[in-house]
């Protein structure tokens, strides 16, 4: 049975495949500590406008989006085609451990000890399966798909940063207007990656856990600003997404996977809790295409609205916050407005 025959169904089956470590790869910190190895080369910048980071709460409802999502936009029925597109060789790759009624086979990659290692789990298979995904759901995206572009690399990082991106064609890109290409780039999707040794389940965590990116402060301050490892990565992917002119991210050591946005301004961020590899209801699989059909506005799910007035002023952060407040309930704003 082909995937393509009940894509509903074979996208809630997909788990991504275990990835063990090569023997030489460098060794994981111990249980809740931090690695020693993530040393972007990021410093305080007075141009980078990045605030506050938010974490989407369960009354996101960010799982039940994605489930909604899918149920209402993901036949059931066969769609008459192969799991691999005859022309680009994309093909849904992920195996079904649950359901082996579905023939995909699994591909079995060499086990990692570098990121040009870790960059091939991660393009045979979530990213080659969603691609394939979405140009089923959606063929006239058929000129978009994931690369690891090669015009952007910060010196001194390349061995332990990089990243894909969900991106039209470079003919396609070519034939665009300046407008006509910034609203393609907002609709882009920044996939950045780090081996797991040296982004570990405790630095993913200190990352979602960051709610407030340190002032800049110039240099000669009686204090300067030292960055932790957390806060030089939030600076390493605010200045690629600005780069690249798109809000929409996925941070990932395959194990692990954050999804989130900047803000319209760049002055805040909006991340989802982190989710294991092998996590179901939703899959790895189903969250990825959810996000990058929400860059593509092919979804309803809305996120919080920030404040980002020009002005830093507290009555700026208390309007908003009383904004927000009041879509969950006028008692809500009122205990707000009197805190």
């Amino acid at each position: 049975m082909r995937g393509t025959d009940n894509l509903r169904e074979y996208l809630q089956e997909a788990i991504l495949p275990k990835m063990m470590h090569n023997p030489n790869s460098p060794p994981m910190p111990l249980p809740g500590h931090k690695s020693h190895l993530n040393n972007l080369k990021v410093r305080p910048e007075s141009w980078r406008r990045l605030e506050s980071m938010y974490l989407l709460q369960e009354e996101c409802q960010f799982a039940t989006a994605v489930s909604t999502w899918a149920e209402s936009k993901i036949p059931r029925r066969p769609l008459e085609e192969d799991d691999e597109d005859p022309v680009s060789g994309v093909s849904l790759t992920v195996p079904c451990p649950n359901a082996s009624r579905y023939e995909i086979p699994l591909y079995k990659e060499t086990r990692p000890d570098n990121i040009a290692r870790l960059f091939k789990w991660i393009d045979t298979y979530p990213l080659t399966t969603v691609e394939r995904t979405m140009h089923l759901l959606h063929p006239e995206l058929k000129k978009w798909r994931f690369s690891l572009p090669d015009d952007y690399h910060s010196p001194g990082d390349i061995n332990i940063f990089q990243h894909f991106m969900w991106k039209l064609s470079e003919e396609g890109i070519g034939r665009l207007n300046p407008a006509g290409l910034r609203v393609v780039q907002r609709k882009q999707v920044v996939i950045a990656f780090q081996p797991p040794w040296v982004l570990s389940p405790q630095d993913m965590k200190a990352f979602v856990r960051c709610r407030s990116y340190p002032t800049y402060r110039a240099p000669g301050h009686a204090y300067p600003t030292e960055l932790q490892s957390e806060e030089r990565l939030w600076g390493r992917l605010w200045d690629l997404c600005v780069h690249r002119n798109t809000p929409w991210f996925v941070l990932t050591s395959y194990h692990q996977w954050v999804f989130g946005r900047f803000s319209d301004r760049w002055t805040a961020a909006h991340i989802t809790d982190i989710y294991e590899w092998n996590a179901s209801s939703p899959t790895i699989i189903e969250c990825l295409a959810f996000w990058t059909a929400n860059a593509m506005d092919l979804t309803n799910f809305a996120l919080p609205q920030v404040c980002e007035s020009d002005s830093k002023s507290m009555a700026c952060q208390t309007i908003c916050t009383v904004y927000d407040a009041m879509v969950q309930g006028n008692r809500a704003a009122i205990a707000l407005y009197h805190l």
